[in-house]
């Protein structure tokens, strides 16, 4: 993913943060999904899919690197994610 500034991601970190994952776990506990949380890609027709750990954690890697410092590499179980 690319944001144009660390504005334009603070602007989706908090529309995430605005996201009830449990509620949407609770919705889909009936249905056949590995996955909690589908979120679309703009633009795309790709969807990014998480259980509500793995939500919570891609919120705290967004949060990470928008604190102050350099060229961050942010690694997780689940995914790598690189904002330069």
């Amino acid at each position: 993913m690319h944001f144009a500034s660390k504005n334009k991601l603070e602007q989706y970190l908090n529309e995430l943060d605005n996201i009830d994952a449990e509620y949407f776990a609770k919705v889909n506990l009936s249905k056949p999904f590995s996955k909690d949380i589908f979120l679309q890609v703009p633009g795309t027709n790709m969807n990014l899919s998480f259980t509500v750990k793995e939500f919570t954690m891609y919120k705290e890697n967004i949060r990470k690197y928008l604190q102050p410092q350099k060229n961050v590499f942010l690694t997780s179980s689940y995914t790598d994610i690189c904002m330069n």
